[in-house]
């Protein structure tokens, strides 16, 4: 550009003096030129930089506006966390509770109904004094209108055993019964069971259980007492039991399987469960990959079916036959991608998921083991080109590779064979709620009795919870059990 410059002013009629001034000028102007060139420059990179700084705080932003909205529904979170989470709003304008279930009766839910039973403890006549007419010559016709009244009774039952000493007509010797009842006065096998299940099954704190028992049956009981009867009670389960829900959990198809942090002396150890709809197994590990799994003596020798979230230790178990992947988890990661970013993708995948699981329990409701394989076909297509879809939106929104919603993307690519597995097997559960439910009463027991003091006293716990579940699951009163457990555990059956 200045060779033009130059050229330009040689060739005007001019004399040479102003030509250099003419000279001059010009290169000092191309001069500022080139300097304010380099400052646009400079100021477009800024921009540019700026721009990208900006966009990364938008999605900075979004992400922590991501995590702030997080619960229940949209997360791996446990409903306990959503207490103190301000209430969504709903379309019509009322609360939407994050899970929590307002009191009364629900749609369907056909309720109990008191029922007169046909032996009544006791019995009380109310007789007719006189006729309307006046008259009082009242004879007994044979019939009559039944009214039950229950309630219950509320006391102290002691029994004193007496050793009633004999003499021998023959040789004069005194003697009485042998017996193994402890000397004195002592407390049934009934207050211990009692005790145990008030703990354990109602999560009553120590202090508040010496209260009831004070207040209501008379009888001041120390809080030592109650936790020697709890030890009695978790050592009366022993091997025995235990190793028979093992067995048992073997033996089963498919097992549930997940895993939460326990309080220990100030640190964390891990609760790992391992359930069916039958049985419960829970163990205390100080680790929570696949050492701790394995703990349990269950998972490492399987050879069925795990139920399992994403956690990618139960990935590495060599003796299973596959992992069926959690459909509630990924319903939560679906509604936290479609609250939080819009995807299309969230809400085609969890109509697809939502489709899968209705069908599933129609062919497993009428006892089909599987899919056919024109279904099997068409569902992995679909699952295949919904991905596909997934990746042409998540470019179109130039989001990152490390964004959550491709995070999210490839973990439905990686989990396609443990997301698609019930179709050759319809008789597998598709969350895993059952092993989420089994760990939840941890929780609730944690808040109320705070710390366990050593990993023993972990187990401890872990095994009487082991223990009430399974009753449950059983159809078993768990109080009537324990007090079974309690008196002759020998005797306890489970099927």
């Amino acid at each position: 550009m200045a060779a033009n410059f130059s050229e330009l002013i040689n060739s005007l009629n001019i004399d040479d003096n102003s030509k250099a001034i003419m000279q001059k000028i010009v290169a000092e102007l191309l001069c500022i030129i080139t300097e304010k060139d380099k400052i646009i420059a400079e100021q477009a990179k800024l921009i540019e930089e700026q721009s990208l700084v900006i966009k990364n705080q938008g999605s900075e932003i979004l992400e922590l506006q991501r995590q702030l909205n997080m619960d229940s529904s949209n997360s791996s979170f446990p409903p306990s966390s959503d207490m103190n989470k301000k209430k969504k709003k709903s379309e019509d304008g009322g609360t939407v509770t994050g899970g929590a279930s307002n009191r009364g009766g629900k749609p369907g839910h056909k309720g109990t109904t008191l029922n007169q039973v046909k032996k009544p403890d006791l019995i009380k006549k109310i007789m007719l004094e006189q006729c309307s007419c006046g008259s009082r010559d009242l004879r007994i016709t044979g019939s009559y209108e039944a009214r039950q009244e229950f309630d219950v009774e509320i006391k102290r039952v002691v029994t004193e055993h007496r050793l009633i000493h004999c003499k021998c007509v023959s040789c004069g010797m005194v003697s009485k019964p042998a017996s193994d009842l402890p000397s004195n006065a002592f407390y049934s096998e009934k207050v211990k069971a009692y005790a145990v299940y008030m703990l354990d099954r109602h999560f009553m704190s120590y202090e508040r259980l010496k209260e009831q028992f004070t207040d209501m049956f008379e009888l001041a009981i120390s809080e030592g007492s109650i936790s020697n009867w709890r030890r009695e009670f978790a050592n009366k389960l022993g091997k025995s039991y235990l190793n028979k829900l093992k067995q048992l959990l073997l033996a089963s198809k498919y097992i549930n399987a997940d895993e939460t942090g326990i309080n220990v002396a100030g640190n964390t150890i891990w609760a790992h469960v391992n359930c069916t709809d039958k049985y419960t197994l829970l163990q205390a590990s100080p680790k929570r990959g696949s050492e701790g799994i394995k703990a349990s003596g269950v998972l490492g020798n399987y050879s069925g079916f795990v139920i399992a979230d994403g956690w990618s230790s139960y990935k590495g178990l060599a003796t299973i036959r596959g992992i069926q992947s959690c459909f509630a988890h990924l319903f939560r990661y679906c509604v936290d991608i479609g609250e939080n970013y819009k995807q299309k993708l969230a809400s085609k995948v969890l109509d697809f998921l939502h489709g899968l699981m209705e069908e599933s329990k129609a062919l497993n409701n009428a006892g089909i083991a599987n899919f056919s394989a024109k279904s099997r076909i068409k569902y992995n297509l679909q699952y295949d080109k919904l991905l596909k879809d997934g990746e042409v939106e998540l470019k179109e929104h130039n989001y990152g590779k490390s964004h959550h919603t491709w995070r999210f993307l490839n973990r439905l690519k990686k989990e396609k064979s443990s997301v698609l597995r019930f179709l050759r097997h319809t008789f597998l559960p598709l969350t895993n709620n059952e092993a989420e439910r089994s760990l939840r009463p941890l929780k609730v027991k944690q808040k109320i009795s705070g710390t366990c003091l050593s990993l023993e006293n972990a187990q401890e716990n872990l095994n009487i919870r082991s223990f009430i579940a399974t009753a449950k699951k059983q159809g078993q009163n768990v109080l009537a059990a324990m007090l079974k457990m309690f008196i002759n555990p020998q005797d306890f059956i489970l099927i």
